[in-house]
């Protein structure tokens, strides 16, 4: 496609909208793995009777937040990237 100035304003905006698109989703995983942290962070915190109540099992904590920690060691992940 050939560039006028009547298209680049165009192709600006579609520019800038896909740049807003991608910094909220990051912005929504942000916030996501966020309150992912947090609530593992008070289910650790509660003993084995209080999980049971709730249908869980520290089993099942520890493997969330092993499996968590894997997602944010290896390739690709941004944490992992930045080491």
């Amino acid at each position: 496609m050939r560039v006028t100035q009547q298209t680049a304003p165009l192709q600006i905006a579609e520019i800038c909208s896909l740049i807003v698109d991608a910094y909220f989703r990051w912005a929504t995983a942000r916030a996501n793995a966020q309150r992912n942290r947090k609530d593992v962070q008070i289910l650790s915190q509660l003993d084995c009777q209080q999980l049971r109540d709730i249908g869980l099992t520290r089993g099942q904590i520890e493997s969330f937040v092993a499996e968590r920690s894997l997602e944010r060691t290896s390739p690709g992940s941004e944490s992992w990237s930045r080491s």
